[in-house]
């Protein structure tokens, strides 16, 4: 098909969408009530969505998509009954798809769930929901607007060994939750650069992968996977990995539907000198009130913090849990363990599916309005590094030191540095105190100016997120 514009797009599938709004048990499903999967991304996570959700029974694998066609004839050879498509809107535009499962880009995501809504289909979404704090509130809007199931790749949230420590710890066991340890450390290389801007793979559409993001110039050596360490399409590692721990501090919290009230950071991308411009170690101390939540970001190396290294550390009156998904334990202040649970992932895909079936979004244990807060987290901390300025050692020791407990933790960073070959000399970017008004949604006092053009980005012409949707 010719490629449609947005304005053309929307006019072809808001008119029945609206219908659906007003209707949300409108929609019929397939044959023996079965629900109409599209899928759309199809790279190594999409892949494995893929190969999860076809083990359900009731669902119909109707349709694949993805802008390389290399990665759509991989998956496609195994469906020979589903319609392929390079072009996402063509399977958005089909009656017999009732819902997208999708894992592109993070730049995509918020756009996508958008038109998807306006369609009449629902969507599970790979964290981060969004790529920005303002896509998070549309995304939102257009599951409500339009009467949509619209879940997310937080896992974390069906986790047998996690949902029964969270039960407890919300039902006052431990008492009052009086600090939360996001734990992002992940062994990562770097991606390498280039002089001259690499060109796309042969058989990628690149207008549409491009989507809303700008089309500026690549100097990574790998085109696929490595647009998680550039901002114009991902969003660091707190935005890869970390959404999953963040989502596990706001679960600590009982789920806040707001963002913290204040976030500081320091960090920086050091070693590597490559095409990459996300931090590799960043350290953030956001605020709930005054409960302190501190993100570890860390990839030059993989250290182990209490016994953790993806994960959090929940520090309460009686007790401190250590763990991620699978479980963990309750420790008390002399070491000993307290209480222990182990578990796996449980029927978290199988929820998206209940949910349609039912018109419930209640069934889901990570609903898109949860989801773009605790993906949120992760935006408000590259905020601060964004609009951060570089310092010397001392001076970010200085700034940044308010307690004894981040005073460790930098220190830490510095010899974590120190042991990557990293000079001490080398300046931190330390990103200032910035205030956040969730009322608002948008930032609040000093620096609030060169803050707020972040809460949003630049789209291209055609694939705008807009303020309506």
């Amino acid at each position: 098909m010719q490629n449609p514009t947005r304005r053309q797009f929307i006019k072809t599938t808001a008119i029945g969408a609206g219908a659906l709004a007003l209707s949300p048990t409108a929609q019929v499903l397939g044959a023996n009530n079965q629900v109409r999967v599209g899928f759309i991304g199809l790279g190594g996570r999409g892949g494995g969505l893929l190969n999860s959700f076809k083990g359900i029974s009731n669902v119909k694998v109707a349709a694949l998509c993805d802008a390389d066609a290399d990665h759509l004839g991989r998956h496609a050879k195994n469906f020979p009954d589903a319609f392929t498509t390079t072009d996402l809107r063509e399977v958005l535009e089909r009656k017999d798809v009732d819902a997208i499962v999708s894992a592109t880009p993070n730049h995509w995501h918020a756009l996508l769930t958008i038109w998807a809504c306006q369609a009449g289909k629902h969507v599970f979404i790979e964290k981060p929901v969004s790529h920005t704090i303002f896509e998070g509130q549309k995304m939102t809007d257009a599951a409500r607007k339009y009467g949509r199931i619209v879940s997310s790749g937080f896992q974390n949230r069906s986790c047998g060994g996690l949902r029964p420590f969270f039960e407890t710890l919300h039902n006052g066991d431990w008492g009052a939750v009086q600090a939360v340890r996001v734990l992002t450390y992940r062994n990562r290389g770097s991606i390498g650069k280039v002089s001259e801007p690499i060109r796309p793979p042969a058989g990628i559409d690149y207008d549409l992968w491009l989507g809303p993001a700008q089309d500026v110039p690549i100097h990574r050596k790998r085109f696929h996977y490595d647009w998680h360490w550039d901002y114009n399409t991902g969003d660091g590692d707190l935005g890869n990995q970390g959404p999953h721990e963040t989502d596990l501090a706001r679960w600590a919290l009982n789920d806040p539907m707001a963002l913290p009230d204040t976030v500081e950071c320091m960090g920086g991308r050091f070693a590597w000198n490559d095409g990459g411009n996300t931090p590799n170690m960043l350290l953030v101390r956001m605020m709930y009130g005054d409960v302190p939540i501190t993100c570890e970001t860390i990839n030059l190396k993989r250290p182990n913090y209490r016994g953790v290294g993806v994960g959090v550390i929940i520090t309460c009156e009686k007790g401190e849990f250590r763990g991620g998904r699978g479980g963990g334990k309750v420790y008390a202040p002399d070491n000993s363990v307290l209480a222990e649970w182990k578990g796996g992932q449980g029927a978290h895909y199988g929820k998206f599916i209940e949910a349609i079936e039912k018109n419930d979004r209640s069934v889901l244990t990570s609903e898109v309005e949860s989801a773009a807060y605790s993906s949120g987290l992760a935006h408000v901390s590259n905020i601060a590094y964004r609009v951060g300025d570089a310092v010397p050692h001392a001076e970010a020791m200085e700034r940044f030191g308010h307690d004894d407990d981040l005073k460790e933790s930098i220190s830490r960073f510095a010899e974590i540095r120190k042991n990557a070959g990293v000079p001490d000399g080398l300046q931190w970017i330390y990103g200032p105190k910035l205030r956040f008004d969730s009322a608002k949604m948008h930032f609040v006092g000093e620096h609030a100016h060169r803050a707020n053009p972040y809460v949003t980005r630049l789209y291209r012409k055609g694939f705008e997120v807009t303020h309506t949707v």
